[in-house]
């Protein structure tokens, strides 16, 4: 399971854009026979690097589309959370988990609370 980080870079009212970026470790050993890199030998500080820039829409338009299957605000951030996993793990071909879903989310909820009153 890969660990991710979720940054919000651009928050509008009806989308946001979310970067996404995962850890590498750098490899300072390599085997000797081959000289290929051993992911064995992770040493060092992780750094973040950026896979992608993904785009979650909550409109108007798109709250209607999931109100039947999600009449209520907590079934809509659940369906929301399911999509941003659906959409990164597609690109990172691994499961994922990142602390920073929740900030995520909460900015969600403050967008899309206006059409659960």
């Amino acid at each position: 399971m890969k660990e991710i980080v979720l940054k919000p870079v651009e928050i509008y009212e009806n989308h946001m854009l979310i970067d996404v970026y995962d850890y590498t470790y750098p490899i300072y050993e390599k085997h000797s026979a081959t000289l290929a890199p051993n992911p064995s030998m992770k040493k060092g500080k992780p750094k973040l690097r950026k896979r992608m820039t993904i785009d979650v829409d909550y409109s108007a338009y798109d709250i209607s589309g999931i109100r039947g299957d999600c009449p209520t605000l907590d079934e809509a951030l659940e369906y929301y959370k399911g999509y941003i996993y659906n959409l990164v793990r597609v690109r990172i071909l691994d499961d994922w988990y990142s602390e920073s879903c929740l900030e995520v989310l909460d900015i969600i909820r403050q967008k899309i609370a206006k059409y659960y009153e």
